[in-house]
């Protein structure tokens, strides 16, 4: 039953949103994707060479923790919001790990 008290056939539990259909989803995925960027990208001083996917590959595990920190905070006031921030904060060490070959993670 819901909150009037009406019987809505899935027992007794109201149905869960789509969290893909949200554009709140993909707006924490792309932010949490820029905020890895921009902050590797200081911390190499602005260099326009390589130095900067060095600083993504150095960043991405510690943002794969704080991701899921984050995911564990949010997850239970807005489900959109913390998967997008989850899946953002993987998608810079899956696309690392794919761009190097695997040979990325060698260096730690």
């Amino acid at each position: 039953m819901d909150e009037n008290n009406n019987w809505n056939g899935t027992g007794g539990q109201l149905p869960k949103e789509n969290p893909f259909k949200s554009w709140k989803f993909y707006a924490s995925f792309f932010i949490t994707i820029v905020i890895l960027a921009v902050v590797s990208w200081l911390l190499t001083g602005g260099v326009s060479d390589g130095y900067w996917m060095i600083g993504v590959l150095l960043l991405c595990i510690p943002c794969i923790i704080a991701g899921v920190i984050a995911w564990a905070i949010v997850r239970n006031k807005n489900r959109s919001i913390a998967l997008g921030i989850l899946f953002g904060s993987i998608a810079p060490f899956i696309a690392v790990f794919i761009g190097t070959g695997g040979c990325g993670l060698f260096m730690f």
